[in-house]
């Protein structure tokens, strides 16, 4: 009867250190990038938001400090400038004031194509509020 559990037993000892071979054996899933990452981050939370209108503070020096900070961090940074408006309002107003916040970033040195316009409906959206990310 002892002779019967040797085998199995040698068999047990011997396998205990081994993994199936599947799929994940030879593609391993990848893990995101930095890029990825902050790309993530970056979208959740902007850099700087802007509110527009005549009772509202000077943007202009937000913005030179916007620009100089990032750029010293990273001398290839993108901006995204987003005018974010609620469903169903005009937009007229807020592409206009992202537009001259682009030129206001761009008038930093930055070049052109480092700078992106969008526009985005959110059910929370202030009424001018423009928002900017630093990618």
């Amino acid at each position: 009867m002892h002779i019967r559990l040797i085998p199995p037993l040698a068999a047990l000892i011997l396998l205990a250190g081994c993994k199936l071979v599947d799929q994940r054996t030879f593609f391993p899933p990848s893990q995101p990038g930095a890029a990825e990452l902050a790309r993530v981050t970056s979208e959740e939370r902007p850099a700087l938001t802007v509110r527009l209108g005549p009772t509202e503070p000077d943007w202009h020096p937000a913005i030179v400090a916007l620009v100089e900070a990032s750029l010293a961090r990273q001398t290839d940074a993108a901006f995204e400038v987003v005018a974010s408006i609620a469903s169903g309002a005009d937009a007229s107003a807020q592409s206009r004031g992202a537009r001259e916040i682009a030129e206001a970033i761009v008038g930093q040195g930055v070049r052109a194509s480092q700078v992106r316009l969008a526009l985005r409906t959110r059910a929370d959206a202030g009424l001018h509020d423009i928002l900017i990310f630093v990618r």
